[in-house]
């Protein structure tokens, strides 16, 4: 929905820099480069993976975070599984083993584990309506030293060996390709997963709760006290839950493109108006298919369309936002596409200042969604909790859905905001401008899409 403010706005008398929590020091404000902090990590989504060419995930971005936070440069180093990442760790050729799963006491083998994230029991995963014969679990995992003794006849247990990532097994077992009906992973994989694949359903009562830790070695017992004050910070500046639901209540983005998202005929046709969508991306300077994935977005490729809220038309017009942008009828395609690019241009050149073409547009089309206003009170808020309030991933789509806290959008000069929202609105958006890029390409100034 375009909008100018979508949320209260509170006295004007606040100021647009006010603190929403308090200052450190930041890796600019030193001399010396940064050391590096090297993290292992095992590519397993939604802890680590690569979208767009570049590497995302729940541990990846915690890493980030505490990274930045230590004034350190992050050195991931990417494990084939939880034993590699351990021994690196015992070898010094990294300091932390972000495994981010639950390990047995005969797997840590000596190391000590940091303060618990969270605790995460092992659940068993099966088609609906199915009642499981053969079971599989991760060989060396919690998940099958949770099997033992519970799978009794006429249950038959299978112990496969690991595969490269958790994800990787849970897709052999929803394509078929592992001979179980039913297998034992970590719950907070398996709820994550089967959001995505509603035909599978999880069965209680199979595993023992273990907490969730990063590892260090003995050597490094100092970074327990820091690696705590920061796993205590972030939660009460409610940043891990941030991360926590996005990765993993709405893990559907993950995809990664597996499959179009959205239809075209044999003609090329990407809405009944391409004509009039080509003219305006053309005259302010951007990639038409942007304009047509935010259509699909906003109506649905309906004109008529009135939402809940008084917005009207294919690119879904606020009364208000209408009038300023001088459109008489916001149902007519004709008057609306080309005012909706022209405060499109106008978000972009806003946020110009974004470390990438591609963090500029995300940002540009959260404040299409609601309103300029959040989003500079979002990078704002990034800042002063030391997020980077020019980038997207790794500041402003963590700090915006902050804004729906009263602890952060009472302060804000523009109030509280649904900014969870419209991080989601964003990178939907983006996910569908990426589709059309796909379906109907096009040589492009910037590989990951757009003309500045």
């Amino acid at each position: 929905m375009l909008v100018t403010s979508a949320c209260t706005v509170p006295p004007s008398d606040k100021s647009p820099t006010k603190d929403f929590a308090p200052t450190t020091p930041t890796v600019s404000d030193t001399l010396e480069p940064p050391r590096l902090l090297k993290v292992a990590l095992i590519a397993s989504a939604p802890d680590y993976f690569v979208y767009r060419g570049r590497p995302r995930g729940f541990v990846f971005d915690l890493s980030k975070i505490l990274a930045r936070r230590w004034q350190r440069r992050l050195q991931v180093e990417v494990a084939r599984d939880e034993q590699e990442a351990l021994q690196w760790l015992k070898t010094g050729r990294v300091e932390i083993a972000a495994i981010g799963t639950p390990l047995t006491d005969e797997a840590s083998d000596g190391l000590i584990a940091g303060p618990a994230m969270e605790h995460s029991d092992s659940v068993l995963v099966s088609g609906n309506g199915q009642s499981p014969i053969t079971i599989a679990a991760l060989e060396g995992s919690t998940a099958a030293d949770d099997l033992v003794g519970r799978c009794v006849p006429p249950c038959q247990q299978q112990i496969v060996p690991r595969p490269k990532s958790t994800w990787g097994f849970l897709k052999a077992f929803q394509e078929g390709r592992l001979k179980s009906q039913g297998i034992l992973i970590p719950r907070r994989y398996a709820e994550a997963f089967i959001k995505m694949h509603p035909q599978l359903q999880i069965r209680e009562g199979w595993g023992t709760s273990r907490p969730v830790s990063w590892w260090l070695h003995p050597r490094d017992q100092d970074l327990l006290v820091d690696l705590a004050s920061f796993l205590k910070d972030i939660q009460k500046q409610q940043l891990y839950p941030v991360l926590r639901y996005r990765y993993y209540s709405q893990p559907q983005w993950m995809i990664l493109r597996s499959r179009p998202f959205v239809r075209t005929d044999l003609g090329g046709v990407m809405t009944p108006w391409d004509p009039i969508l080509k003219a305006a991306g053309r005259l302010q300077g951007f990639d038409w298919h942007l304009l047509g994935a935010i259509i699909l977005r906003e109506s649905g490729h309906n004109r008529h369309a009135v939402s809940s809220a008084g917005a009207r038309g294919p690119v879904q017009l606020m009364p208000g936002t209408a009038k300023e942008l001088g459109v008489d009828d916001p149902s007519d395609p004709a008057q609306a596409i080309p005012a909706a690019a022209r405060y499109l241009r106008r978000l972009i050149n806003r946020y110009s200042s974004a470390t990438s073409y591609s963090d500029q547009r995300l940002m540009a089309l959260a404040a299409y969604n609601v309103g300029p206003g959040h989003v500079d009170d979002a990078r704002i808020l990034a800042r002063q909790l030391q997020l980077d309030p020019n980038k997207w991933w790794e500041g402003v789509a963590l700090a915006l859905p902050l804004l729906n806290k009263s602890a952060y959008g009472l302060k804000a000069r523009h109030g509280p905001c649904q900014g969870r929202t419209a991080v989601g609105y964003a990178e939907d958006v983006e996910m569908l401008y990426d589709q059309y890029q796909q379906v109907l390409p096009q040589v492009l100034l910037e590989r990951d899409g757009g003309t500045p």
